[in-house]
């Protein structure tokens, strides 16, 4: 994570009307914002030209507006410490002179909050949770746990200031929706917590799952889409992972009572009985195989179910497993 990098952001200053397009900047590393024993530290001032600047929509803002944006990083300036925290405050430079200096960036007390750290890498996408069933009207979700300070920008997570941040929308609201289709919702937050926290005297990893309900916002079974990303404690997140599209609901039962018969011509026939749980949404069909063949076969089904599949072949002499 070197070199560490630290980018200022603000809205462009105005002189008679026009935008100013030349700046001074100044950077101190602090340790809180209104520590005065950070008089002493080292103090650096850069003139900054129109050609240095980054001009971007501030879009985190309630009220967008054109900004001014400045990076800089340890290979510009070596007193850069990766981890270490940077204050800065500015004036604006016009042909008629200099304005005063800013307060501190640190006064605002809004994100970033001035650590020289990178932006967080992509993380693998949440998944359901394999190891239980899916939940009726919701989803359990896991994903990897972050370990390294290479994954957070230079930010360790043993010192808890790691966050996983989960969104997701749902894809459909028609109680119909899987005949119908229907408008997916919007983008929102469902969990932002804590990576690691400290239990006695060691720091843990915190169970990197949520469990969310679908129900009643959506109807059973409806697809939701969630994504992933990680925080760092510049209050900065990286670029979310990819999306993946869930279905809430719960499995069916197992069919049961599976028998096999003989057809005039020597086909196999399976039969057995549905499942005495169909699972939400409404049961729509079985897959049957047996063991002399690894793929499975739809079995037709009449009025939403079958009961029975006569297969393609018959099956070879000896002992032969087939299942539902």
């Amino acid at each position: 994570f070197e070199p560490c990098a630290l980018t200022w952001r603000w809205e462009a200053a105005l002189d008679r009307g026009r935008v100013v397009e030349r700046y001074a900047i100044k950077l101190q590393e602090y340790t809180t914002c209104d520590d005065n024993n950070t008089s002493s530290a080292e103090v650096i001032e850069i003139l900054l030209e129109n050609a240095e600047l980054t001009w971007v929509l501030n879009s985190t803002s309630l009220e967008p507006y054109m900004a001014v944006q400045f990076t800089l990083n340890s290979t510009d300036w070596p007193g850069l410490v990766p981890g270490s925290r940077y204050r800065a405050a500015l004036r604006a430079i016009s042909t008629h002179g200099s304005s005063e200096w800013s307060s501190w960036s640190c006064a605002s007390g809004l994100p970033p909050f001035g650590y020289c750290l990178s932006v967080p890498d992509r993380p693998a996408p949440p998944r359901r949770e394999s190891l239980l069933f899916a939940a009726e009207g919701g989803f359990r979700l896991v994903w990897d746990v972050v370990h390294h300070a290479n994954e957070t920008g230079g930010d360790d997570p043993l010192e808890g200031f790691v966050e996983y941040d989960l969104w997701g929308k749902p894809e459909v609201f028609h109680p119909d929706w899987y005949r119908r289709g229907g408008e997916p919702g919007e983008w929102r937050r469902l969990r932002r917590f804590a990576s690691h926290r400290a239990q006695g005297q060691r720091v843990v990893p915190v169970a990197p799952a949520a469990q969310i309900h679908a129900w009643p916002e959506t109807p059973l079974g409806a697809p939701w889409a969630f994504k992933l990303r990680l925080g760092n404690r510049n209050g900065i997140f990286g670029p979310f992972s990819e999306e993946v599209v869930l279905f809430s609901g719960s499995l069916p039962g197992p069919p049961e009572r599976l028998r096999v018969g003989w057809t005039p011509r020597g086909f196999a026939e399976l039969s057995w009985r549905p499942p005495k749980v169909p699972g939400v949404p409404t049961l729509k069909g079985f897959q049957a195989r047996c063991s002399d063949r690894a793929i499975w076969t739809d079995a037709e089904p009449s009025a939403g179910t079958s009961s029975s599949l006569v297969l393609d072949r018959r099956l070879p002499p000896g002992p032969t497993r087939c299942e539902v």
